[in-house]
């Protein structure tokens, strides 16, 4: 039997595994998520996660979303990861890597923080904005329009099609908040929550209303709770850094799957 944990951040959900001793293969990780992730036949989740070892981190991160592709980073999933690690033993400030990237990370008692070691640019496309926080996002204002008006689900599937990204329907609801749906590649549905997400319809937030500000600081409001962002804007390039996210990151239950 394989031993996992179930962890979500702001109902991002995943399936952790203990991975240091390399008895998961990847290839196995690809072909079983699918049956894994089902959410009537297997456990039940937006993707899964490994913790593995670094030579130059304290662990390395794998992702798979819930169809087993590879989904680029994951916020949420990184930052359930960090405090997965920590209750292996690990410390409270880590280091970690992911798709060559070094990440940081600090697990406190009621959320974690995390990191990007990214630069971000905003792209004007026809249906949106093009933003790469390390999986690639089209960002969707929808503040004009309501939630009713709106069959997001049919809507997020089109345009994922069109553009082979996340697509993020953000409304900016006031100083310094907004909503966010986010429809998920690779989970192909809408999730409760997209870390990346958060910090791609943060930077376009920065991007359309605040550009004169050297930085940023917002809360993401999700489906299944609420996301804190903040970054720095560098007027000389245009481009996005120093990105943060911060939010819960919960354990459910441990279980055991059929080796």
């Amino acid at each position: 039997m394989i031993p996992f944990r179930k962890m979500h951040g702001a109902g991002n959900d995943f399936l952790v595994f203990d991975n240091r001793d390399g008895r998961l293969p990847l290839a196995t990780v690809i072909e079983r998520a699918p049956v894994w992730c089902d959410r009537r036949t297997g456990v039940g989740a937006d993707g899964v996660l490994l913790l593995e070892t670094a030579a130059d981190a304290d662990f390395h991160m794998v992702y798979r979303n819930a169809d087993g592709s590879d989904a680029g980073m994951c916020g949420n999933g990184g930052r359930c990861l960090a405090r997965f690690a920590h209750a292996m033993g690990l410390p409270a400030r880590l280091t970690f890597t992911c798709n060559g990237r070094r990440y940081r990370a600090t697990v406190a008692a009621d959320s974690v923080e995390l990191a990007f070691p990214v630069e971000v640019a905003v792209k004007a496309v026809a249906d949106g904005w093009r933003i790469d926080t390390g999986t690639d996002h089209l960002v969707c204002d929808r503040t004009h329009r309501s939630a009713a008006d709106v069959d997001l689900l049919a809507e997020g599937r089109a345009l994922r099609l069109t553009h082979n990204a996340n697509v993020n329907f953000v409304r900016h609801v006031g100083a310094g908040q907004l909503l966010l749906d986010t429809y998920e590649r690779g989970v192909e549905d809408l999730t409760l929550a997209c870390g990346t997400g958060a910090l791609a319809v943060s930077v376009w937030h920065h991007h359309r209303f605040t550009p004169q500000a050297s930085a940023f600081s917002l809360a993401v409001d999700c489906r299944g709770g609420r996301l804190h962002t903040r970054g720095r804007f560098h007027a000389d390039t245009g481009r996005y850094a120093d990105l943060v996210l911060t939010g819960p990151a919960v354990s459910v239950f441990d279980g055991t799957l059929p080796a």
